[in-house]
C-alpha cells in the first residue's frame, strides 16, 4: 500500500510540473503558427518568452489548456484517446526530429557538431553540468516511472516484456542520438 501511494504522489507531482512546461509549449507553439514570432529578431524572441512567463495569468490560462486537452484526450479512454493520439503524436515527433536533424546536416558545421558529441570534453566538466546531468536523469526517472504505470496497467498477459524492453530501449537510444 505503501508503494502505492508513494507511486500516485510521484506521479502527481511529476505531472504538476510537466503541464506547466507542456502549457507554455502550447503557447510558444500557438505564437510560432500565428505568426506572431516571423519577424522578431533573435534577442526579441527570448525577450518575447520572458514577457510570456512574467504574466502569471497567461501562464495559467495555456497551463490549463494544456490540462483540458489532456482531459478530453484521456476521457475518450485508452484506444480511441490516448492510443489515438499517441499514433498520431509519436510518429510525428520522429518526422520532425529527422526534418531538422536533416536541415542541420545539411546547413551546419557536421564534424564539429559530431566532435561535440561523441568527443568528451572533461576541462568541461563542472559542478552546474553535474547538477544538469542529475536533473537530467530525475527526468529520464520520472517519465520512465509514470510510462511503467500505464505500460503496466495494460499490457496483455504472456506478452514478452524482455521484447518490450529491448523495442523502447532501442527506441530511446536511436532518438537520442538523433536529438544531438
Amino acid at each position: 500500500m505503501f508503494i502505492g501511494i508513494l507511486g500516485t504522489a510521484a506521479t502527481f507531482f511529476i505531472m504538476s510540473y510537466y503541464t506547466v512546461i507542456a502549457g507554455w509549449v502550447l503557447a510558444y507553439t500557438w505564437t510560432l503558427v500565428s505568426g506572431e514570432l516571423t519577424s522578431l529578431p533573435r534577442g526579441a524572441v527570448e525577450r518575447h518568452f520572458q514577457e510570456f512567463l512574467s504574466n502569471p495569468l497567461r501562464v495559467g490560462a495555456w497551463h490549463l489548456a494544456f490540462v483540458v486537452l489532456v482531459g478530453s484526450i484521456s476521457a475518450q479512454g485508452v484506444n480511441r484517446g490516448i492510443e489515438l493520439a499517441n499514433k498520431i503524436r509519436a510518429p510525428g515527433l520522429l518526422i520532425l526530429l529527422l526534418i531538422l536533424d536533416a536541415y542541420a546536416l545539411a546547413t551546419g558545421d557536421v564534424s564539429r557538431g559530431l566532435t561535440f558529441a561523441f568527443a568528451p570534453d572533461f576541462g568541461k566538466l563542472s559542478a552546474r553540468v553535474v547538477l544538469a546531468a542529475i536533473g537530467q536523469a530525475f527526468f529520464a526517472t520520472g517519465v520512465g516511472m509514470a510510462m511503467m504505470l500505464a505500460y503496466g496497467a495494460y499490457v496483455p498477459r504472456g506478452a514478452s516484456l524482455v521484447r518490450a524492453a529491448l523495442v523502447i530501449s532501442g527506441s530511446i537510444v536511436l532518438v537520442s542520438v538523433l536529438r544531438l
